[in-house]
């Protein structure tokens, strides 16, 4: 049965209920935080072991304490926040899907919410897979290169904590985002809203704009923006075939 328009809220609950929203939210990304916090230290190994997989001279280096350095008295306690709170972010994601959804479905109608609740928890699925994949594949590649250019252009590598940590934590949000593509697509593809021809025409267009964020999201070379680009230009012609299989699906249901 669809939403009736009596059944819509006044401007101000719907302003009350965003705001519980946006508190549960935060309320449960703390706590994960807090929680993660506890296990920093495994954390922080948990953080460096890409780095100890792209390089021989792991075992040299940590004699001698130079795989990652700290050039301020505050620097390690900010990376224990920061990989905390991306831990938080992660672990805490289903409950934050959950209060969003909670926010956004009961204002849809029942078709619309058809379509949003598979995507809700696939999109919780394809984030952990992207973050997975450039943790164990895409990262150690991109360190090994990035390391070994350094030593061949006669510079000696010396990566503090912070600077690595940033790096590894704008690595890991960028691909569990852009692994979140095929979800948004196709739910516009279920909605009407878009069709395997829209987006066959504009796959120029899309190729164009994934460089261009994939340059905004990775470090400024070539080489880390092209790992990026290239896993989501795939899953858009993944979405492109899908898009049609779905619509072929439709016909014949039709």
């Amino acid at each position: 049965m669809e939403r009736r328009r009596d059944d819509v809220k006044p401007f101000l609950e719907h302003l009350e209920d965003f705001r519980w929203t946006v508190i549960r939210m935060l309320a449960a990304l703390a706590v994960a935080t807090v929680i993660c916090y506890v296990f920093h230290p495994q954390l922080l190994r948990v953080v460096v072991r890409p780095l100890r997989a792209a390089t021989s001279e792991v075992e040299v280096l940590q004699e001698q304490g130079r795989l990652l350095q700290a050039l301020s008295p505050t620097a390690s306690f900010v990376v224990s926040l920061r990989i905390s709170l991306l831990a938080g972010l992660i672990v805490s994601m289903p409950l934050l899907l959950a209060c969003v959804g909670g926010f956004i479905l009961p204002a849809l109608t029942d078709t619309e919410k058809r379509c949003l609740r598979p995507a809700f928890a696939s999109g919780f699925v394809l984030f952990v897979a992207g973050v997975l994949f450039s943790y164990f594949i895409v990262l150690p590649i991109a360190l090994r290169y990035l390391w070994n250019y350094s030593l061949r252009m006669g510079v000696v590598n010396m990566w503090t904590v912070e600077r690595y940590c940033s790096f590894f934590a704008r690595f890991m949000l960028a691909f569990g985002i852009a692994f979140e593509m095929p979800v948004v697509v196709l739910v516009l593809v279920k909605l009407g809203i878009v069709d395997h021809a829209f987006l066959k025409s504009k796959r120029s267009y899309v190729v164009v704009g994934i460089l261009i964020l994939s340059a905004a999201l990775t470090p400024p070379d070539v080489f880390t923006m092209i790992i990026l680009a290239g896993p989501m230009i795939l899953l858009y012609e993944a979405c492109v075939w899908i898009s049609k299989v779905l619509e072929k699906k439709e016909r014949l249901a039709g």
